[in-house]
């Protein structure tokens, strides 16, 4: 009898930049323990590559679940506060994007987070075109880093 190795095959990921005409948004959250210490943060990027504008921001207490929703919430925010109009949404959680790209709104009344996912999905469909994507950890490298600094900020909530 012989025996075959399964093929492996490499996948190479990194950050690539948004078509011409659109902005990209790669945001993160964090928590040292869960639930402990959380942080979030994230980055505009134009579709040249260069980086717009970013954030960072502490938390508090709280699971990494909601760290990732204050994440997406503060990004989205930032976007519309320069009036951009067409977004790349791109995270590492793959959770919060399918709930928040999820139509199903009978049990998000029951739970716990539901004003902030909420508020997630308003923001995003307030914007002339978005798409939610999501991204390994090493093509959000940028967004974890920020939000390392953002467990160590003193500005909560």
């Amino acid at each position: 009898m012989r025996i075959v190795q399964p093929l492996l095959l490499a996948l190479l990921v990194g950050w690539i930049p948004p078509p011409s005409g659109f902005f990209k948004l790669n945001m993160d959250g964090s928590t040292l323990g869960n639930p402990g210490l959380a942080g979030a943060g994230g980055l505009l990027r134009h579709s040249d590559g260069f980086w717009f504008r970013g954030f960072t921001r502490n938390i508090g207490i709280t699971s990494s679940f909601a760290t990732e929703l204050w994440g997406v919430s503060d990004g989205l925010r930032l976007a519309k506060q320069y009036n951009i109009q067409k977004l790349i949404i791109e995270l590492d959680a793959k959770v919060v994007l399918d709930l928040l790209m999820s139509d199903n709104n009978t049990s998000l009344c029951y739970h716990p987070l539901s004003a902030l996912i909420s508020d997630c999905r308003s923001l995003i469909h307030s914007f002339e075109e978005a798409r939610l994507l999501h991204t390994y950890r090493e093509g959000n490298f940028c967004a974890d880093l920020l939000v390392k600094e953002g467990t160590k900020t003193s500005n909560s909530g």
